[in-house]
């Protein structure tokens, strides 16, 4: 049996026959459950990080956002590329057939990561962790913050491997596992009378990240052996080699450095060496907060499942303007989604953390717009990422790297003067900087089709006009409730929200994209997609 590429009525292409990976019915059914899942696991895990900073003293607090942030620094360094690697390779081996390269690439992949969890055990037994937390930290949170990054950084292999088999429905049932599990286990412990403290906040994400990798590992047992069984095999058009992996993911690793030097994780840190306890903690709430939300956000929940579909539509020789449509697509709803946040945080962001977090953390509600504005800007990153891998090309990622460690280097010279004002600051400057390089760079490909920069700049012109608004009529009728506050911001991103869509923002292939995914007996959702239509 051939697999063989087909293109839809709209445009849209579809691969292989009604068995096959990259088929219409079973993407749009994996990305379904894909989104619905990771919905609720947003919603979960935002009551988590609600749940632990109104339970944790502020100390407490500080000491587990520290240990987060280390964690999340050292998956990033460690990471080799791995994930990217799996979304560019595997797709094209698997609709080629190519058994023994798979196999030689999923040893590769078990290699870095051994290596990587060794590096990681050298790094602890030397006492690394200490740069980065005041305090001594006990035993048992030393070896749970281990067992945590051990099992949360190979999940994150598995997770690249199970989207890009369209194995989303078991992936979904591990990570809801995870939080739900996480979440039931706090309330339990401190109901029998647990202390509230960061070192058991440490040992509960141990334990549910080992759950969480444990299922996924079983649940996939039958994934696997179907793909091993499989006699499925198609010619493809830029057919890729085994061998390139490791100078790819290289390529990956040295250019995704140039993020990491100025990564959230890293500001968090960076920043701990200057800020006092209450202004680390808050700062890092309001990390965490926007963290939390951007997981949930269309460009987080879509892009990873789309990369290796995107590179599969290449190998089969679909048009590049085909190719970009669905990333335009994503791309627009996420800035919707972050510029929402903007205005929500910038009008009511006081009301927010009093809501959300403790009275103490509200004079710094300033910190979440500027977030936001940061989140809305890098929201293009992975785009531009994705463009970059289907070129081969990601040179200028690590070009960018002296920017970062610019950022990150000022943030430290300038925090005991500026303190956190320093801290937002320099990493917007530097968000700001890359995305004009990259938009220079990548100008071919991007302008006009994966990103609408048009479009971008009235969303984002829209959305300056409601918070100024807001801000004017919140001072007019004088609101003095936080209930009040809130119902401003939700009036002004309604008001957002109408104003984009009275511009009918999407294109004529964005449209297709997105009919392609509705099903045609949700006619009102069709017809309201094509009135948006330009």
């Amino acid at each position: 049996m051939h697999s063989e590429t087909q293109v839809s009525a709209g445009g849209t292409p579809v691969f292989g026959g009604q068995d096959g990976i990259y088929v219409r019915p079973r993407l749009r059914r994996a990305l379904c459950i894909h989104i619905s899942a990771r919905t609720v696991n947003l919603i979960l895990g935002l009551g988590f990080q609600v749940l632990v900073v109104k339970m944790l003293p502020v100390g407490d607090y500080a000491t587990y956002a520290v240990l987060l942030a280390t964690m999340m620094l050292a998956q990033n360094i460690l990471s080799f590329g791995v994930d990217r690697t799996v979304y560019r390779f595997v797709p094209d081996l698997t609709l080629r057939g190519e058994r023994g390269q798979l196999l030689a690439l999923y040893l590769g992949i078990g290699a870095a990561r051994v290596v990587g969890i060794t590096l990681f055990l050298i790094g602890i037994q030397y006492g690394v962790l200490e740069w980065f937390t005041s305090e001594r930290l006990t035993p048992t949170t030393l070896v749970a913050f281990t067992v945590w990054f051990i099992a949360t950084s190979t999940f994150g292999d598995v997770d690249a491997l199970a989207q890009t088999w369209v194995a989303h429905s078991r992936l979904a049932i591990a990570t809801t596992a995870e939080i739900v599990s996480r979440f039931a286990m706090v309330v339990v412990l401190l109901a029998m009378g647990y202390a509230a403290n960061a070192e058991l906040i440490v040992v509960i994400s141990a334990a549910t990240a080992l759950l969480a990798l444990a299922t996924i590992a079983i649940l996939l047992v039958p994934t696997v052996t179907a793909l091993s069984r499989s006699q499925v095999a198609a010619d493809t058009n830029m057919p890729v080699d085994v061998k390139q992996a490791p100078r790819f993911a290289a390529t990956i690793y040295l250019a995704l450095y140039a993020w990491v030097v100025s990564s959230p994780s890293v500001v968090r840190l960076v920043a701990a060496t200057g800020l006092d306890v209450l202004a680390l903690a808050g700062f890092s709430f309001a990390q965490n907060f926007v963290g939390s939300l951007q997981r949930g956000l269309p460009g987080t929940l879509m892009l990873p499942a789309l990369e290796p579909v995107i590179m599969a539509n290449l190998a089969q020789g679909v048009p590049r303007e085909k190719l970009f449509a669905p990333l335009s697509l994503v791309y627009k709803l996420d800035l919707v989604c972050n510029l929402a946040l903007v205005i929500a945080t910038s009008v009511a962001g006081g009301a927010i953390v009093r809501l959300l977090a403790t009275p103490t953390y509200a004079e710094f509600f300033f910190v979440l717009p500027v977030l936001a504005a940061m989140m809305a800007i890098n929201a293009s990153y992975r785009i531009f990422e994705i463009v970059g891998n289907l070129n081969l090309n990601q040179r200028v990622f690590l070009l960018l790297s002296p920017l970062g460690l610019a950022s990150a280097g000022a943030i430290y010279l300038t925090i005991g003067r500026y303190g956190i004002w320093s801290v937002l600051a320099f990493p917007l400057i530097e968000s700001a900087a890359r995305f004009c390089i990259f938009l220079f760079v990548y100008r071919r490909d991007v302008v006009g089709r994966a990103i609408d920069l048009v479009r971008m700049f009235e969303f984002i012109l829209i959305s300056l006009l409601v918070v100024l608004a807001g801000l004017t009529v919140k001072a007019l009728i004088g609101v003095a409730s936080d209930g009040a506050a809130l119902a401003v911001a939700c009036g002004c991103v309604a008001a957002m929200i109408g104003a984009i869509l009275l511009l009918r923002p999407l294109r004529a292939a964005e449209r297709d994209v997105a009919l392609s995914m509705i099903p045609e007996s949700w006619s009102w959702p069709r017809n309201v997609t094509v009135w948006l239509t330009r």
